[in-house]
């Protein structure tokens, strides 16, 4: 079956584990301070937390009540209304205390000093005395209050500790209040106390995290001061906890020689800004020339130098070196066996070819070689050749001209070419080291990355030229700038195309841009340490604004009214409706008209009213009070404290019916909590007074009075003789008459006979206070205004000696007053001491007689 706790429980499980650990900790009584919300705020920036499980909750809730808290005594007042100062008025510790005053005795001056402290529906301001002035005139009191278990504790009105709020307060304004406002539902059960604690701890570490995020706040790093409108600044802009270290690297690398490049665009800037259009559309043409000129022989250098064309001559070569093997195995085969070895070879081929020139040339000019006949010799030994000898220098010529021969020769010529070719390529001609001179002034680095290649470029010329093709590829330039020239000369061009004044001030624009990006290059890489360091702090905020929205209360505040609206207000309408029975009043219900911060609220109605009404208009005004003391009865039902009530003249426009049914509550109240009443009906005090005799409850009586008719506030124990019943006066003639005879020997007889008069005064009263409670009141109590049948049997006990006595006695003493004249014949004299003694036995004996007749029935 579902229960509020079990609800509790659900929901709680689904919080975060740091409320999860608060919620236990409420549990448990703990009391969080401000240091706790400092640390569990700083446990969650670290991204750490408690997570204390809410199994604990069921059996760490205290449902026990609270500390009672009561009302010990007002004192040292000053400036309050007129009251006089340095009075003191004491309550008792427990039952019932009556504080009795008359209009304008200043008793309602006590009373609001008290309302200014309690939970009170509404509150009035304190006054001081209108009739004096002074530099000092605040009002000023002592209120003593007692929290169970403690001492007690005084404290200075009105700043009493924030306990004293449990104390209920009710008095005319009160029960208005209830009767025309929405009130807060006051009750609230153990468990939905943890709610009001975790909506505090939630405000408490949000606090401390608000703290947290302006000391992050304070550690804002120093960015760069970058062009507005440029990537850098668009970055910074964009800078967030999610900013990678590779996007910060990529974001703070400087551009290659800045400063260099900065100084050559604020040459051009400067060209640019002493010049007109005419001369910089020359200027951009003829640069857009430097760099078809630098981009075409970048690409030559490529087609004659690059891997390709190495590749081509190792081809080349590698076909020779075939061609000649093959040549040179022919050559051997045609020759036959030889006396000497080599005859094929490269060196055989070189002398052969060198003595075949000597021959055409020198030795036999005009005929064929080898020259051969009779007369014929040697061109290189000189001697006379042999048959045998001019048959291998016919095999030889023979052997030279074959055709793989021929084609040997034909591909190291073709090797020999290429070569040559290589070793001819002019690496930085004059028109191109004019270009680099120039595109150097609005591009060094270009310009550098240039003449870096053609030094590369002539690094593979010399390897070619020692025959390391391999290293010679390796030399070669990797990428080519070609389309990137080819690009700037098409822009250039472009440029140039287009200039007019327009263009001519955007060209102007886009150099100041550039020089802008290029001074942000460097500002943002000298500060890459601050933004690395910035970005950690945004991290660092982040997570405190995650963290800070777990302390919003809108589900706890909504959790909260969900389970007061389930669990609390039907209650509490319970309650109200057996008050507001008891008192008379009927079809009046509660009404929930909703609330916050899981506070509800209600308002009294009419249950099935078909119109739209106002109560006040509605009931009487004895109901409308009966209806804000149905109101008042229902919180302290619902109060599990115990703590003191007070209610300030409660049953004002009561008839006697609802005067009685007050009294008994206050009564039933009294068995268990402190109960102060401020009156000044003296037939309600005495209702009270019978009402806290039935159930056996103390009742402790206090006076407020005025001293002269100017200064009210007058404190005093007990109560008036008016005030007092029979038993009550019996006591104090009693206790007046002992005074009397120890007094006697030192009064005079004036004084004598004023005292024993006015005593005499008070035993006639008392004799008419008794035959009204004793006998008249038993039967027809004026209090209820209704005959009570059961009791009229009484009246047969009251026998004619009864009669006799009281007309004797009620006559003797009424002789004794001061009243009327005496006559000097009748020589009067002053009863003594042992008359006035007999007559007060008398009285004792007929009351508790005739008391015994109510018993009999």
């Amino acid at each position: 079956m579902a229960s509020i706790m079990s609800d509790l429980l659900e929901w709680a499980n689904g919080r975060p584990g740091w409320q999860r650990g608060v919620l236990s900790r409420l549990a448990r009584g703990e009391t969080l301070s401000t240091a706790d919300y400092r640390e569990i705020a700083e446990q969650l920036a670290a991204g750490s937390g408690d997570t204390e499980a809410t199994s604990a909750l069921p059996a760490a809730i205290s449902h026990g009540p609270g500390s009672a808290v009561g009302l010990r005594e007002i004192a040292q007042t000053a400036n309050v209304n007129a009251l006089a100062a340095g009075e003191r008025l004491t309550f008792a510790p427990t039952g019932l205390t009556v504080v009795y005053g008359d209009n304008g005795s200043g008793k309602s001056g006590y009373a609001r000093l008290i309302k200014q402290i309690s939970q009170a529906r509404v509150t009035e301001p304190i006054l001081p005395d209108i009739f004096t002035a002074g530099p000092d005139s605040s009002p000023r009191a002592e209120i003593v209050i007692s929290l169970q278990g403690q001492e007690d504790t005084p404290c200075q009105w009105p700043d009493a500790p924030p306990a004293a709020r449990q104390i209920g307060f009710f008095d005319e304004s009160c029960g208005e209040a209830f009767l025309t406002k929405e009130s807060e539902v006051t009750y609230r059960p153990a468990e939905l106390n943890l709610f009001d604690g975790l909506s505090r701890a939630c405000d408490g570490v949000r606090e401390e995290l608000d703290r947290l995020l302006t000391e992050n706040e304070d550690r804002t790093a120093t960015l760069p001061t970058v062009s507005p409108d440029g990537q850098a600044a668009r970055f910074l802009r964009e800078l967030s906890s999610l900013t990678t270290d590779d996007e910060i690297t990529r974001a703070c690398q400087v551009v290659a020689d800045v400063d260099a490049k900065i100084e050559a665009l604020e040459r051009q800037a400067h060209t640019l800004r002493a010049s007109d259009p005419v001369d910089e559309r020359e200027r951009l043409e003829s640069l857009a020339s430097d760099f078809d000129v630098l981009a075409n022989h970048l690409a030559f250098l490529g087609q004659r130098l690059g891997r390709d064309a190495i590749t081509a001559l190792d081809e080349k070569k590698a076909k020779a070196e075939q061609l000649r093997a093959a040549a040179k195995i022919a050559a051997q085969e045609s020759s036959g066996d030889q006396p000497v070895a080599g005859v094929g070879s490269e060196t055989w081929r070189a002398l052969w070819e060198a003595a075949r020139s000597f021959s055409k040339t020198d030795a036999y000019p005009g005929d064929a070689f080898p020259r051969l006949g009779a007369d014929s010799k040697c061109v290189l030994c000189h001697q006379d050749l042999s048959d045998e000898a001019q048959a291998r220098l016919r095999r030889f010529e023979a052997a030279v001209q074959d055709r793989t021969e021929r084609q040997a020769q034909a591909a190291e010529s073709d090797v020999t070419i290429a070569e040559a070719q290589i070793r001819s390529t002019a690496i930085e001609p004059v028109e191109v080291a004019v270009a680099l001179d120039h595109i150097q002034g609005i591009d060094q680095t270009l310009a550098l990355q240039c003449r870096e290649d053609m030094t590369a470029f002539q690094n593979v010329v010399s390897e070619i030229g020692h025959g390391n093709l391999a290293d010679a590829k390796d030399a070669v330039p990797s990428g080519s700038r070609v389309n990137g020239l080819r690009a700037q000369a098409d822009h250039m061009s472009t440029l140039a195309a287009q200039l007019d004044e327009t263009a001519y001030e955007g060209r102007l624009r886009d150099i100041d841009t550039r020089i802008k990006e290029c001074q942000d290059s460097r500002c943002m890489s000298d500060a890459r340490a601050a933004i690395l360091s910035e970005v950690v702090r945004l991290a660092e905020r982040d997570r405190l604004e995650q963290v800070k929205r777990q302390t919003r209360t809108h589900d706890v505040t909504a959790t909260a009214t969900r389970l007061t609206r389930e669990y609390v207000t039907p209650e509490v309408q319970r309650r109200f409706a057996e008050e507001a029975s008891n008192l008379f009043l009927k079809r009046v219900v509660l009404q929930d008209t909703g609330g916050q911060k899981g506070q509800l609220t209600n308002k009294p109605a009419f249950e099935g009213a078909k119109r739209p009404h106002h109560m006040d208009n509605v009931l009487s005004e004895g109901e409308q009070t009966a209806l804000g003391l149905a109101g008042f009865f229902t919180d302290t039902t619902l109060d599990e404290s115990n703590s003191a009530i007070v209610l300030d003249d409660p049953v004002s426009s009561l008839d006697h019916r609802l005067r009685t049914r007050v009294a008994g509550r206050l009564a039933k109240f009294a068995l268990e909590r402190q109960v102060i009443v401020f009156t000044h009906d003296q037939t309600f005090v005495s209702v009270l007074s019978s009402a806290a005799g039935q159930r056996g409850v103390e009742i402790t009586k206090r006076t407020v009075e005025r001293k002269g008719s100017v200064t009210p506030g007058v404190c005093s124990n007990g109560h008036p003789w008016a005030t007092k019943n029979t038993k009550e006066r019996l006591g104090q003639l009693g206790r007046e008459l002992t005074q009397l005879e120890g007094d006697r020997s030192t009064l005079t007889l004036e004084e004598y006979e004023r005292r024993a008069a006015d005593w005499a005064g008070k035993l006639s009263e008392a004799w008419e206070r008794a035959v009204r409670e004793l006998v008249v009141e038993n039967v027809f109590p004026l209090t209820h205004m209704e005959l009570r049948p059961k009791m009229f049997r009484l009246l047969v006990h009251v026998s004619e000696e009864d009669n006799r006595t009281f007309q004797a006695s009620y006559h003797k003493v009424s002789g004794w007053l001061r009243r009327h004249d005496k006559s000097p014949a009748a020589n009067h004299a002053p009863p003594d001491v042992d008359e006035l003694t007999e007559e007060l036995q008398t009285f004792k004996e007929w009351c508790s007689r005739v008391r015994k007749y109510a018993e009999r029935k």
